[in-house]
């Protein structure tokens, strides 16, 4: 039987790609940062964490307008994010005003969708090995 930490190891892989695969074909890639920042461990030999930069749940769920400015760190993204875009520097500041002055919707399903393809994917990996230790054990009984 294949063990339970391979599998989430393989299993953490695919999830890692599906992820990355939803913000591309959800257009949500623009310097490919957050993107790459999605990774997973396997903690345990028995759980399967994925984890990615701080705001990448805001992706989906979106983000509330907000009366604190969000701190330097948020402006700094929204820099980076509008030169990434190739606009003008200037454009950050009116951009961030209006976030926090307004929120943003997320892109629903953006992460959620993923997770479930992976838990389900996993299930059935985990499932199958267990048959396959079953049937291996099955002959080893029926050859005694």
């Amino acid at each position: 039987m294949q063990q339970l930490d391979q599998i989430l190891k393989i299993e953490g892989e695919k999830g890692v790609q599906l992820y990355r695969k939803s913000l591309t074909d959800n257009n949500r890639v623009v310097s490919g940062q957050t993107s790459q920042s999605i990774k997973y461990t396997v903690k345990n030999t028995n759980t399967l964490v994925f984890t990615g930069d701080d705001h990448i749940t805001s992706l989906e769920d979106g983000r509330k307008p907000s009366e604190s400015s969000g701190g330097r760190g948020f402006f700094e993204q929204i820099e980076q994010w509008v030169l990434d875009r190739g606009l003008p520097i200037k454009a950050a500041y009116p951009i961030y005003r209006k976030i926090n002055k307004e929120g943003y919707k997320g892109t629903e399903g953006l992460l959620s969708v993923p997770s479930e393809e992976i838990v389900e994917n996993t299930k059935e990996a985990i499932g199958e090995s267990i048959l396959n230790n079953i049937r291996v054990s099955f002959k080893t009984f029926k050859n005694k």
